[in-house]
């Protein structure tokens, strides 16, 4: 049977994306990952987040899977990023609150960018 992995870092809303992705694809299994090591036993990983841009990033690299997620994504594996999970995958975030004014965040590196915040007056 095929396995999709979700990433679990602390940081998403993991039982509402788990039901998604059994209600669009019934019979996938879903394996939370927590580990490195588990990437291997999925044939898809998903990323989702929700919260703050530097925070994620240091959750992803206590647990070392920055690094993971960048080998596996080096390796032309199958990802999808959710929400924040989307955004961690691009070079860097200019996110407010990061601790370095006008500075950035680094991401996971995999799109080449900048998150950027939408400009004061956009809704």
């Amino acid at each position: 049977m095929a396995a999709v992995g979700l990433v679990d870092y602390g940081m998403g809303n993991l039982a509402s994306v788990e039901r998604a992705i059994r209600a669009a694809a019934p019979g996938l299994e879903v394996v939370r990952i927590t580990r490195p090591e588990e990437l291997g036993a999925v044939q898809a990983v998903v990323l989702p987040g929700v919260g703050a841009f530097e925070a994620a990033m240091a959750a992803l690299a206590r647990a070392a899977m920055d690094q993971a997620l960048a080998a596996y994504l080096r390796e032309g594996r199958p990802l999808l990023g959710i929400c924040l999970g989307y955004e961690l995958l691009f070079d860097e975030s200019e996110e407010i609150g990061s601790g370095q004014p006008g500075g950035a965040v680094r991401g996971l590196g995999w799109l080449p960018g900048r998150v950027r915040r939408f400009p004061e007056g956009v809704t």
